[in-house]
């Protein structure tokens, strides 16, 4: 999931400045920062429903390094990405 500061100028034709701000009071959240959160959710879902590594995974959802994901994830959920596949992979 990549979105370019001058796609999204051009494609709501305003500056990346006023999306940022209108994006904010929509959501409480900076575009960057609810990336983050939508990136970790479904590296969440992945854990639980697949048995793909972990780079595989952060690689499909956005991640660049796989560190980068660790951390993220870490200062999300609390937790990091193995221990929370072990807690919530579903053994169905």
């Amino acid at each position: 999931i990549n979105i370019s500061q001058k796609t999204l100028e051009k494609e709501f034709a305003m500056s990346y400045r006023t999306i940022t701000r209108r994006f904010k009071l929509a959501t409480q959240n900076t575009p960057s920062v609810y990336l983050q959160k939508l990136r970790i959710e479904q590296t969440k879902l992945l854990l639980e429903s697949t048995n793909d590594s972990i780079e595989k995974i952060g690689y499909h959802v956005g991640f660049d390094e796989v560190s980068t994901l660790r951390k993220s994830f870490n200062k999300y959920t609390g937790i990091s990405p193995s221990l929370y596949r072990k807690k919530f992979k579903s053994t169905a």
